[in-house]
């Protein structure tokens, strides 16, 4: 090419001078310098195009080239994906908080109920059976519920001890040493006939009538051989009678236990001060309506219950079964409260995560609001 273009610039030759029609030469030189000029354009296109695209446009067209994304449209991204994550972020926390506050509502103290007593496991037990609250007042109007589930007690232990003691004359086997009775001169083979006036053949009626009511003195009417003779139970001030403190006794087995009213008083108010208020006060009327729950279970199932021999596997002494309640409610509340703070852990950690979303939101949503503000003002 740099040799056609040499040629150009030469002057003719002599024959082509010869053969060539005369011309002017103005117009010679114009048509030469336009020829090198296309020359020299078409020698610019072809070396500002590379190789490659010069044979792939002999191929066919060639494809676009894709377009760099600009730093606003990076951001843009960076700020949807952002979002996403705060949302999912938000929805979590949120989700977390609202299975803790619905685990903490189920949550409930259980308090144990009769047929978790070990020696009851395979007893077939009637379900607790709850007196209304119009039947509980008219028994016991003026006693609170530990009274009353110390009542249910009691009306157990006597059922399962009334035909022995109705059966037992009350001839005196002997008096405890200290007692009452030994104070009052009362001697083995002594019969009591009556109980302030009242007749009491049979032990059943003597334990009746010393019991059924706060009495700090009590008079005896008994036989000795032929003889009929007088003689007074006392107390001290301020003590009344009970089925520890009388001193009589009968030939009645060990096992068996009769509890009078006064015997209802005393262990209720021994339970409620050693047992009751040994507990945080938020949970001593749960422990009383746990017992009388137990203790209504007790007398629903006397039928059950009552003809069990005392040497049996499942006979049900009530002395073992208010230890175990005791035993068994404080484990309950343990675990209770266990579970009940690592719920509240629960409800913190997805509270404080629910915070930490919502501020990072709000931060980006200031951002973009910045953002916007300064492109308008740019523009």
């Amino acid at each position: 090419m740099i040799k056609r273009l040499a040629a150009l610039r030469r002057k003719p030759a002599a024959g082509a001078e010869a053969t060539a029609a005369p011309a002017p030469a103005g117009g010679a030189a114009a048509a030469g310098g336009e020829r090198v000029s296309a020359l020299l354009e078409d020698m610019r296109r072809r070396l500002g195009r590379p190789a490659a695209a010069s044979r792939a446009a002999a191929d066919g067209p060639v494809p676009a080239l894709p377009r760099r994304r600009s730093v606003e449209q990076w951001l843009g991204l960076a700020g949807a994906l952002a979002a996403a994550a705060v949302v999912v972020w938000l929805m979590t926390a949120g989700w977390g908080l609202v299975a803790a506050g619905r685990a903490a509502a189920q949550l409930r103290l259980d308090p144990p109920t009769l047929a978790q007593f070990p020696p009851l496991h395979r007893a077939r037990l009637l379900p607790a059976q709850r007196l209304s609250p119009d039947l509980a007042r008219a028994l016991a109007p003026n006693e609170d519920r530990l009274a009353r589930a110390w009542q249910n007690v009691a009306a157990f232990e006597n059922a399962r001890s009334e035909p022995l003691l109705r059966g037992t004359r009350s001839v005196l086997q002997g008096v405890v040493p200290g007692s009452a009775a030994e104070a009052a001169g009362l001697e083995a083979g002594d019969v009591v006939v009556q109980v302030d006036g009242k007749a009491a053949g049979f032990a059943w009626d003597v334990y009746k009538a010393i019991t059924e009511r706060p009495l700090q003195q009590v008079e005896l009417t008994l036989t000795r051989g032929a003889e009929t003779l007088q003689a007074t139970l006392r107390r001290p001030a301020g003590e009344v009678f009970d089925m520890t403190l009388h001193g009589l006794l009968f030939p009645v087995p060990g096992h068996l236990r009769f509890l009078g009213r006064t015997d209802v008083d005393r262990l209720a108010a021994q339970v409620r001060a050693g047992y009751v208020d040994s507990l945080p006060a938020e949970w001593r009327a749960h422990y009383v309506e746990g017992l009388l729950a137990v203790s209504n279970e007790l007398v629903g199932n006397l039928s059950a219950l009552v003809d069990r021999a005392p040497d049996a596997a499942d006979y049900l002494r009530t002395e073992e079964l208010v230890t175990w309640y005791h035993r068994s409610f404080v484990e309950a509340l343990g675990r209770y409260r266990i579970e009940l703070e690592r719920t509240r852990e629960r409800q913190s950690a997805a509270l404080q995560q629910l915070g930490a979303g919502l501020l990072v939101a709000g931060l980006a949503i200031l951002a973009a609001g910045g953002a916007r503000l300064r492109r308008a003002w740019q523009a």
